[in-house]
């Protein structure tokens, strides 16, 4: 039996009839960067996409928009595909339109390993920052070496000039905004790793 509330929903939105449920799992922030911000649903821990929408988990029906969901990260590592590959507590994902390839190429902020990973056109994923160490450290350095502690957002910006892609992550335990350059070196943008404000 439906609840009474969804039921009522599924009637506003779909003219009566209830659609099927995805299974429900964790979320938090999901950016597009050619189609602009959705806000984050609560709950889990598997990437999803719907058709020309990303989002990071869900945990509202898939009677809210009807399209087939389908999962693009979730089980082990790197190097393969992202379906197969573990994330913990993801909690930020940016997405960038690749024209000359066609394809759209995600990173996520892998909060509860300490990583930026990075999903590519072909299904891959790989990290792109962090080494899976909670702490700080790499400024300067080649990003894959450097710690992370709790990133929690994402941000990637792909430069038509040059072809490379700049990635900036909020550094959130480490209260700190760090950037990655299109050569994959790690440097801090903003914060000092004193909790507070100033400046």
């Amino acid at each position: 039996m439906w609840p009474r509330q969804q039921l009522t929903h599924a009637q506003r939105v779909h003219g009566g009839a209830p659609q099927r449920q995805s299974a429900h799992c964790q979320t938090a922030h999901v950016r597009i960067n050619v189609g602009g911000w959705l806000p984050p649903p609560r709950g889990g821990r598997t990437v999803r996409t719907l058709p020309l929408l990303l989002c990071l988990a869900c945990c509202f029906a898939t009677s809210h928009a009807a399209r087939i969901i389908t999962t693009v990260v979730g089980g082990i590592g790197d190097g393969g595909s992202a379906a197969a590959a573990k994330v913990t507590s993801p909690s930020g994902l940016s997405a960038y339109y690749n024209a000359s390839s066609g394809g759209v190429v995600l990173y996520i902020a892998d909060s509860g390993n300490y990583r930026i990973r990075r999903v590519d056109e072909g299904g891959v994923i790989t990290t792109v920052a962090g080494n899976g160490i909670q702490g700080f450290s790499g400024d300067g350095g080649a990003a894959v070496d450097a710690m992370l502690s709790g990133p929690s957002d994402v941000a990637a910006l792909y430069n038509a000039s040059s072809g490379g892609v700049v990635v900036y992550a909020a550094d959130s335990s480490n209260n700190r905004i760090r950037r990655v350059d299109a050569a994959g070196v790690i440097s801090t943008v903003a914060g000092t790793g004193v909790f507070g404000h100033s400046g």
